[in-house]
């Protein structure tokens, strides 16, 4: 059973490290897990703006796709 995802699929760009631009779809990752799993971030985010755009991105997908 999952109990925890740890999300280390980055790619560090000139913007920051970006989730998006990693080797894997974690979109398509979570598709296969339980509704309820936690995911949390391990990886190094740059600064708040970065760490607002990421959040953003995995509140959108959990508020309009699971």
């Amino acid at each position: 059973m999952v109990r925890i995802l740890h999300l280390k699929n980055p790619m560090l760009t000139p913007e920051g490290v970006i989730i998006d631009r990693g080797m894997f779809n974690w979109r398509a990752v979570l598709r296969y897990l339980p509704n309820d799993a936690q995911c949390a971030f391990e990886f190094a985010i740059p600064n708040d703006q970065v760490i607002k755009e990421e959040m953003n991105k995995f509140h959108n997908y959990f508020n309009n796709m699971r």
